[in-house]
């Protein structure tokens, strides 16, 4: 319970330690931690996160390429803030139209995605349209190398 301080009392106190008062916590000096949102992680899993690269081949007007291009780049900024093992990869998106070889060996299968691993791509089976982000989110931990 409170002692004999009123709360008006233990606001100007906390303003003297120059602590912010949050409204829930009316009666209390709370200090917000300040690595509230760092994430740490071993320098080894983090120096192989960042190097794969998720790469879409697409075209114009293609809405499955579009719908799962947002869905990849939703992924991929979620794992910024939810780390997993795509936290640290990047998306590349090609258009078949601009390169002669993409348009003949892409022209009827796009969206195609891949991982790049060490130089070479990899082809991911295309997911449908409908996949629920986690279990794209899934399919994609799956493709990348093996830690």
């Amino acid at each position: 319970m409170l002692s004999h301080k009123t709360s008006t009392q233990l606001a100007l106190t906390c303003q003297q330690r120059s602590r912010p008062v949050a409204p829930w916590s009316k009666y209390t000096c709370a200090k917000p931690s300040p690595n509230r949102f760092t994430v740490s992680s071993s320098s080894s899993s983090s120096q192989q996160q960042g190097q794969c690269t998720f790469i879409l081949y697409t075209k114009k007007e293609c809405p499955l390429c579009d719908g799962l291009h947002s869905k990849v780049e939703g992924l991929l900024a979620r794992a910024a803030f939810m780390p997993s093992r795509l936290s640290g990869c990047k998306l590349e998106v090609r258009d078949i139209a601009t390169n002669p070889e993409w348009q003949s060996k892409y022209a009827m299968s796009v969206p195609v995605l891949a991982v790049s691993r060490g130089g070479e791509e990899v082809q991911i089976p295309r997911p449908m349209p409908r996949i629920s982000p986690d279990r794209l989110q899934r399919l994609l931990e799956e493709a990348l190398p093996s830690e």
